[in-house]
């Protein structure tokens, strides 16, 4: 067994054990073993996997910019990662709404470099839902009403009632740009569906 192989195998192993310890909300203990995992193998075809799976460590630890970087170097891995750039983009969302007070031009920037990532991944999986809605909620954040009908509407179709955070901003949405008559309908629609669902009715 070369050393290249046995380097390859072990950084393979650290890999799907940071994948299991984050699964259990273990963030430092998953960011050691990807950290062990990109060290054993300094040319590899898991470096996407690595860095992702490290950025989704830093981002449930709350380090959002540093899971920008680790999802940047897990797309630069594999550019057209769709699951790379939506949690890019979320990650953007995240240090928007950090610098909001404290840095309004930064947070803008991110908030477009995020509908930017956002944009890329509805492309390449254009009927994930999920990707659909943060695309039209970073496009709220943008106040741009009008333009996150559509993504709105293209989340509702595929997720088939599983988020109904969706009928909820696109009713929203409608009211801001003044179509009550569409905002009542998606609220009615929301109601049939989720008859619970909090700030409905009001």
């Amino acid at each position: 067994l070369s050393e290249r192989a046995l380097g390859k195998m072990l950084a393979t192993s650290y890999l799907k054990l940071g994948h299991r310890v984050l699964q259990a909300n273990r963030v430092p203990d998953a960011l050691k073993q990807f950290d062990n995992s990109n060290r054993l193998r300094a040319v590899h075809t898991d470096a996407i996997l690595v860095n992702y799976y490290g950025g989704k460590a830093l981002q449930g630890g709350g380090d959002y910019r540093g899971a920008v970087n680790a999802f940047t170097r897990s797309i630069a891995s594999f550019p057209d990662f769709p699951e790379g750039y939506q949690a890019r983009g979320l990650a953007r969302m995240a240090v928007a709404t950090e610098t909001l007070k404290s840095n309004p031009a930064e947070s803008a920037t991110n908030v477009e470099q995020a509908v930017a990532d956002l944009t890329r991944s509805a492309w390449l999986t254009s009927k994930e839902a999920q990707t659909w809605f943060f695309l039209a909620s970073a496009l709220r954040m943008q106040a741009k009403y009008a333009e996150s009908v559509s993504p709105y509407i293209e989340c509702i179709k595929f997720a088939k009632g599983r988020i109904p955070d969706a009928y909820y901003g696109l009713a929203l949405s409608y009211l801001d740009i003044k179509r009550r008559k569409e905002a009542r309908e998606t609220l009615e629609e929301l109601l049939s569906k989720s008859p619970n669902y909090p700030g409905a009715r009001q």
